[in-house]
């Protein structure tokens, strides 16, 4: 199932920063992103699955890249899993803080099913060119809470992702899930 679209959804991805990451700022950081990373390892990933709705089975089958390119005004994502779930999302957001609607197909890694209608999102840097966040919310049957996803750039080959839901009234719904990602190629 190959899904393009330009998405809306709001992720917020982030994690501490690893050994090395000091150097990377500016251009440099801007090219580091760019590339084929690959999740290596995941924390709580079990949770975060869950949340979803998604069979565990499904889930510890597939292979997971995330190619990237990142600028200071926006960023192109293409997610792709291989496995007994496929998933191929393709998107370009502008990284300025304001809200959009979210193309179903953008979220599709988000659903267990159809991909979500209706969801809105929003990306911003967390961190000028060394980390960036999507925040989503509006998802199907997850009324008021927020999903986020904060990258967090720790190296020229390291990256990660965490994962974290919170209410409107900012009780977590769900605790910080990290995906742990090795840069294959540029």
């Amino acid at each position: 199932q190959v899904l393009n679209a330009v998405a809306d959804l709001t992720f917020i991805v982030g994690s501490a920063m690893g050994a090395g990451s000091a150097s990377l700022e500016g251009a440099a950081a801007l090219d580091a992103w760019t590339g084929t990373w690959k999740v290596e390892r995941r924390d709580n990933w079990d949770a975060f699955v869950a949340f979803l709705g998604i069979p565990a089975a499904e889930e510890a089958q597939a292979h997971e890249f995330h190619r990237l390119r990142v600028e200071a005004t926006a960023f192109t994502w293409e997610c792709e899993l291989q496995g007994a779930r496929s998933v191929h999302s393709l998107c370009r957001v502008d990284l300025d803080g304001q809200v959009r609607k979210a193309l179903p197909s953008s979220l599709a890694f988000l659903a267990a099913g159809e991909p979500p209608e209706g969801a809105e999102w929003r990306h911003s840097w967390v961190e000028d060119s060394v980390s960036f966040k999507t925040e989503v919310s509006k998802l199907p049957g997850k009324d008021g809470v927020t999903v986020t996803l904060t990258w967090r750039l720790a190296s020229k080959t390291q990256a990660s992702v965490t994962v974290e839901a919170r209410s409107e009234d900012g009780t977590v719904v769900l605790a910080p899930c990290t995906a742990h990602l090795n840069k294959q190629s540029s």
